[in-house]
């Protein structure tokens, strides 16, 4: 047996208990983070940045339906309208916000899934009647802005 073969047999034995100490060490949930940050599907948005450091912040481990919930804490606003059945989030009858936004898609992607031209406007606060049928949408609604915030 040469030299070497013997060190190789002998390292091998305390290596692999120094890493399984080491990883005993670390704290499970970050393990987990740090196995949920490596199979997350992309980079969120630019507006969600902020919430990129920690998954829980958006989801709830085996509990998708947690979902809406943690977005409506962050979103107070919406929160309100879907309260009070009021605005375009209050009016709709699905509650899944990922029905109509996306993440994961990268810094630069649009995380809103809207159709200006099936878009009901019946459906918000200001429903469109008169010339306001005939108006283009960024007429009233400006690139990078919350299409709530549109004058009315």
């Amino acid at each position: 047996m040469s030299w070497l073969s013997t060190l190789t047999k002998r390292l091998a034995l305390p290596s692999v208990a120094l890493c399984v100490v080491a990883l005993g060490l670390l704290a499970p949930s970050a393990i987990a983070q740090s196995l949920e940050s490596a199979i997350a599907p992309g980079d969120l948005a630019r507006a969600h940045v902020k919430q990129e450091s920690d998954c829980k912040n958006c989801h709830v481990r085996f509990e998708r339906s947690a979902q809406p919930g943690l977005c409506l804490d962050c979103h107070k606003p919406v929160a309100a309208d879907v309260r009070a059945r009021t605005g375009y989030h209050g009016r709709l009858q699905e509650r899944e916000c990922r029905t109509c936004h996306t993440e994961h898609k990268g810094r630069d992607a649009s995380i809103v899934k809207l159709d200006d031209k099936t878009f009901d406007h019946a459906q918000t606060d200001f429903a469109l009647r008169g010339k306001h049928t005939e108006t283009r949408c960024a007429r009233c609604h400006r690139p990078k802005a919350r299409h709530r915030d549109a004058p009315s």
